[in-house]
């Protein structure tokens, strides 16, 4: 088995101009490499000292997580198969992810620290999957049962919680399936849980809505947007959420944030149909991706068609990644996967025709550009990207051609 990326998704598309505000910051652009003879990376975390966990494709489809620190590159190695996958990273510089185990036939979550694997299990089942990571060492993911989930025929999954050797199963919201995506420094977890067993009669897939774990207990954040899917990928201080939701109806979907009971829309990039925040900081800037929705799946589900645009939200403004870097730069941007409380992003983009992890260091007094007004469409219409998809699902962040 081989370990497959995890999919965000998104369609880009419809043309338009706009003008950015003059608080916008703009950005250096690095490369973050990838390994051996491999042209491909992508970048899923950044620590507050600007250290990124990344991942590079390796000969025959496998992949293989590594530290990137001040242009070096420490790999990180398996448990034992061909392939790993880093997603969580601290301030210590431990890892949380997947490997696949011996034989590539099954992947388990992994807590990386200092060259020792932790392989954390699974609830029965044959896989488990960890994304989110803070300074304590508590990992949120996760982890296949033996049951199979009758609407889907997939493994029923359960969301759990990791610390210190103990894998601790966080329960659903009355339906088969849950999962966790992010974990805040106060041990807070949150994602998304089905909210019953019964399919949705256009999808096939059971509703879910995105929660909050604390203290025991898994809260229902609701619908959020008025449709019925929902899901929770960051989570930052004071328990702010962030995430996508459903518009009434399910086919568009919007990122929102969600605090203390009070849910605020974040749109979507103009004339488009859905939005992701993936990743928030303590001061509530968040990053994630923007594009226009696929109708084969729930748009919180995750499932478009490409081109894709990273974008930025602050104080409830979105705004493309792409707008922000050198207009000769060369890349172009897809998605952002986390930002740190000094405003550096890393996520994926395409650079010389290759899919490559990217870090963006805000450049200092650069927070009063002008305005400056820029052609999406044009933009748009050279983005080589055309009829990839792209899917949030279990393993990673998979581009399929």
């Amino acid at each position: 088995m081989h370990l497959r990326r995890t999919l965000f998704v998104l369609l880009a598309g419809v043309g338009f101009c706009t003008p950015l505000a003059q608080a916008q910051v703009r950005y250096t652009i690095t490369d973050l490499g990838s390994l051996g003879q491999s042209m491909i990376s992508f970048a899923t975390e950044v620590n507050r000292f600007g250290q990124v966990a990344a991942n590079a494709d390796l000969q025959h489809d496998y992949q293989r997580a590594f530290l990137w620190s001040k242009g070096k590159k420490k790999v990180l190695g398996t448990l034992g198969g061909h392939s790993s996958v880093g997603f969580g990273l601290n301030r210590f510089q431990q890892v949380a992810g997947q490997s696949s185990l011996a034989g590539d036939q099954a992947e388990h979550a992994f807590f990386w620290d200092n060259g020792t694997f932790s392989d954390l299990g699974t609830f029965g089942g044959v896989n488990s999957f960890a994304f989110g990571l803070n300074d304590s060492g508590q990992v949120s993911g996760y982890a296949e049962t033996p049951d199979t989930d009758p609407n889907t025929g997939w493994p029923v999954t359960h969301a759990f919680l990791w610390e210190s050797g103990t894998l601790s199963d966080l329960g659903a919201l009355g339906g088969n399936n849950s999962q966790a995506w992010a974990i805040d420094q106060s041990g807070r977890v949150t994602g998304n849980a089905d909210t019953t067993t019964m399919p949705d009669p256009t999808y096939g897939v059971a509703p879910f809505h995105a929660f909050v774990y604390q203290n025991g207990t898994m809260s229902d954040l609701g619908s959020l947007l008025g449709g019925q899917f929902s899901a929770g990928y960051a989570i930052g201080g004071g328990g702010a959420v962030a995430g996508v939701a459903d518009l009434p109806g399910d086919t568009e979907g919007h990122s929102f944030l969600w605090v203390n009971g009070k849910t605020q829309d974040l749109g979507v990039l103009p004339g488009e149909t859905i939005s992701y925040i993936i990743a928030i900081n303590n001061k509530r800037q968040m990053v994630g991706i923007s594009g226009f929705a696929d109708p084969s799946a729930p748009p919180a589900e995750g499932l478009a068609d490409c081109p894709c645009s990273a974008v930025i939200v602050q104080n409830g403004k979105m705004t493309d990644l792409n707008l922000l870097i050198p207009r000769r730069s060369g890349w172009d941007l897809y998605l952002a996967t986390s930002i740190n409380d000094a405003g550096q992003i890393v996520g994926q983009g395409q650079y010389q025709g290759h899919f490559r992890a990217y870090l963006l260091t805000p450049v200092k007094g650069s927070n009063s550009d002008g305005a400056r007004t820029a052609s999406i469409a044009g933009r748009k219409a050279s983005h080589s990207g055309w009829g990839l998809k792209v899917r949030h699902s279990a393993t990673g962040i998979e581009i399929l051609q």
